[in-house]
């Protein structure tokens, strides 16, 4: 069924709606230029005559819910001193994507904003275009990502798909700066050459986990911080040592205490405030069966007690102390403490703390969101949550919408860089975590 249209239709500039045909269920809107664009060839002595013409189709934004298309009559053209083919321009158009422009930024838009689920059923299409839409549109913005680096870092790390994969964060302000690919030095020093000499000695304290790479990294170019070791990843092994006396108790128990023992490990992996009055009697109960198991947890909560010290000197006398208190037969399962706490290893980074009382503990409650977001959001890769979570959380700006250039008086190289560098400001952990909690990420 065609129809002839009397309005303007398509509300785009210098086109003209003429007839729209409805077949299968689908509107195909025959589309005609008002002043036809010539291409110009690129060789030496351009001479373009027209050669042919062809009905293409462009999907377009649903009119009454129905799936649409703009068919064309686009003129050909050929280049009578080099033999090209050349096609009638239409800007409006993304050739490669076979829609139209806006239809393409629509669709860009609706991928940050909303799931890729939802933002395909408003548009008509299948998720699959949304999420494609998206990612392709989005790495072309984020062939170059940058962000203002900050007075104290924190760099970790996260298993995403199955690999470690580095985590940056603005540590005062409690901001997720980036998400990259891997965590390994060689891939990091590139990302950090970005950065100029003057910027990275801004930062003045960079707080890590006790992967050496990161340090020997710190050391190479951040040659002004002073690199802290998070406490969470010094006092985690004061859990494992309890772990470890539980697990060879379990192996010599009888069949009854071996199953109660297992199913009892995360009560021994509890601090004592944060204990149920049941919890606590429940515990005692356990002690008085297995003292070694009350030995190792009374070692564990002394040394977390190092932390509640007021300076380094006592933090370093105290740790002394506790090291001279532990009995041979517990030296075994707290050895990982003395390993890195000797003096060629982590020992004076990890007493930095004490001048410095800054952690990674708002990213480390944020793995527990990104562990949500892999269960979540079904095809999620690491390139796609990260495009989604600085684009939708980030305040991320191209820098073409920063400041003014004159695009066509640079060099296409030039031109590249420029649309394709984008800036941005942290995403706000809150704001993140509340979407996440609501289920409006994926």
């Amino acid at each position: 069924m065609k129809g002839l249209i009397s309005f303007d239709l398509l509300r785009l500039d210098g086109y003209m709606a003429m007839e729209v045909e409805e077949l299968e269920g689908k509107l195909y809107v025959d589309t005609q230029a008002l002043k036809p664009e010539k291409p110009r060839c690129a060789c030496d002595a351009p001479d373009v005559v027209k050669h042919g013409k062809r009905v293409v189709h462009f999907r377009d934004f649903p009119i009454q819910r129905q799936e649409t298309y703009l068919r064309i009559t686009r003129q050909r053209y050929r280049c009578r001193s080099c033999a090209s083919i050349l096609l009638e321009r239409l800007p409006f158009i993304d050739d490669d994507k076979r829609m139209t422009a806006r239809f393409r930024d629509q669709l860009f838009k609706d991928g940050i904003e909303m799931k890729f689920r939802l933002g395909g059923d408003i548009n008509g299409v299948k998720e699959s275009l949304v999420r494609r839409t998206f990612k392709e549109e989005a790495r072309k913005r984020f062939q170059t990502y940058t962000f203002d680096l900050p007075r104290i870092l924190g760099m970790d790390e996260k298993v995403i798909g199955g690999s470690p994969r580095f985590v940056i964060g603005d540590v005062e302000n409690r901001l997720l700066l980036d998400i990259t690919e891997s965590r390994k030095k060689e891939d990091l020093v590139p990302y950090f050459k970005q950065w100029s000499h003057a910027d990275r000695m801004k930062v003045e304290v960079i707080t890590q986990d006790m992967y050496w790479g990161y340090k020997t990294l710190n050391e190479q170019y951040f040659k002004a911080s002073t690199i802290v070791i998070d406490r969470f990843h010094v006092v985690r092994y004061a859990d494992w040592a309890v772990s470890k006396v539980r697990q060879k108790i379990q192996e010599g128990a009888i069949n009854e205490d071996r199953i109660e023992l297992k199913d009892k490990m995360e009560l021994f992996q509890t601090r004592p405030q944060k204990l149920k009055d049941e919890e606590k009697a429940e515990m005692e109960r356990l002690f008085k069966k297995h003292p070694k198991i009350e030995e190792a947890y009374t070692l564990k909560e002394w040394f977390y007690k190092i932390y509640h010290c007021k300076t380094r000197e006592e933090a370093e006398n105290d740790y002394e102390a506790w090291r001279r208190l532990i009995p041979d037969d517990m030296k075994g399962p707290f050895s990982k403490i003395f390993s890195f706490m000797r003096e060629s290893r982590w020992r004076r980074y990890i007493f930095n703390y004490f001048d410095h009382r800054y952690t990674n503990g708002y990213i480390e409650g944020l793995n527990g969101l990104l562990d949500e977001i892999n269960r979540g959001g079904r095809g999620y890769d690491l390139e796609t949550l990260r495009y989604k979570a600085l684009l939708k959380y980030g305040d991320v700006k191209r820098l073409i919408d920063i400041y003014t250039y004159d695009l066509w008086k640079i060099s296409p190289e030039e031109r590249e860089e420029i649309l394709g560098t984008s800036i941005g400001h942290g995403i706000s952990l809150s704001t993140f975590e509340r979407d996440l909690r609501a289920g409006a990420f994926w």
